[in-house]
């Protein structure tokens, strides 16, 4: 399920409250794996399933996202997607704190990082994000914790070419 998360100060019609997280799943030799073609700066120049530990900041897909996934086929950002990963970051080590801390961490953390990337605040930006974020079970299992910011857009029409750095 995809939590998007709406802008304060925007119309009615933007300000859309999905509820839910994406979530990694704990399977690692698939979640490791990376399929794709990429030129020396690690951009996606030809696509391929890439597992949700060997994603990068800047990989760009054009998926529908279930509530466990453990890849992604990703694309270059030249072609039309849906999705774009702006950051990642791990939780703290420790015990897994429970659905809800591991849910405020990761909002709290891709609103963070959301402007370093797209060059605007959140607020004043096109975009949305939502996160993909660790199960217990592979938090346990794998030591998983690891957050994956998104970027998105609510409009019909797919994105095209890279968010970063866009000002948009």
């Amino acid at each position: 399920m995809m939590a998007m998360h709406p802008k304060k100060q925007k119309s009615a019609a933007w300000k859309i409250a999905l509820t839910g997280t994406l979530l990694l799943a704990g399977c690692a030799s698939t979640s490791e794996t990376d399929e794709s073609t990429r030129d020396d700066a690690g951009n996606v120049v030809e696509g391929g399933d890439v597992g949700v530990f060997a994603l990068q900041v800047g990989d760009c897909f054009d998926q529908e996202l279930g509530a466990e996934v453990e890849s992604l086929s990703a694309i270059p950002c030249a072609d039309d997607h849906e999705l774009e990963v702006y950051a990642k970051f791990d939780m703290p080590d420790g015990d897994f704190p429970g659905d809800d801390v591991v849910t405020a961490a990761a909002e709290e953390g891709c609103l963070e990082r959301f402007s370093d990337y797209v060059g605007i605040e959140y607020a004043d930006s096109i975009y949305f994000y939502t996160f993909l974020s660790p199960l217990e079970d592979g938090w346990n299992r794998i030591d998983d914790r690891e957050i994956v910011c998104l970027l998105t857009t609510t409009g019909s029409d797919p994105n095209t070419g890279t968010a970063r750095n866009s000002g948009i």
